[in-house]
């Protein structure tokens, strides 16, 4: 069993992406599809609330809202094919009971530049540190709605290159 955890800052957009790619990848391939166990999560567990409360304790405080998958990375994929609608903002700490039996995870893949815990590092046998541009950024600085649609086009190439690499079993 294989399992490969794909991350950023908030889990919105780029490592849901990932996600889904990984998944679809995955479901064009039955023969393996019972062999691999595919998340993503937030690297910062403060980044997935609305309200931006790091103290926030959602199993208490029924104040704190956890985000949502960003409607744009949802469209982009779905121009693709690709449904990430359903998708859920997550922390390691919420799939960590999923995952146990499988730890350490196999391959944790990086999205951005955020630091990655120790504790997250402790339990992982490869890392490996993409940086890809956030869509929301480039979108910002004038390229607009397309900078989504160019993010989720590179994500699909290089999921596609690990997920070749994984099940060559290299």
């Amino acid at each position: 069993m294989k399992t490969i955890v794909f991350a950023c800052k908030s889990n919105t957009c780029r490592s849901q992406m990932a996600e889904g790619w990984a998944r679809e990848w995955i479901r064009e391939r039955p023969e393996i599809s019972n062999s691999t166990i595919v998340a993503s999560i937030a690297l910062d567990s403060s980044a997935v609330f609305t309200n931006n409360n790091n103290n926030c304790n959602c199993e208490k405080d029924q104040t704190c809202e956890i985000k949502t998958v960003k409607p744009k990375a949802i469209h982009a994929m779905a121009q693709e094919g690709v449904d990430i609608s359903q998708n859920t903002v997550k922390t390691f700490e919420q799939i960590l009971p999923h995952v146990i039996p499988q730890l350490p995870i196999d391959f944790l893949v990086v999205l951005c530049s955020c630091g990655v815990e120790k504790d997250l590092v402790d339990n992982c046998r490869h890392i490996r540190q993409w940086y890809v541009e956030a869509p929301t950024a480039a979108a910002k600085q004038g390229e607009g709605d397309h900078a989504y649609r160019r993010v989720c086009l590179e994500i699909r190439e290089r999921v596609h290159c690990l997920m070749e690499e994984l099940h060559q079993g290299i």
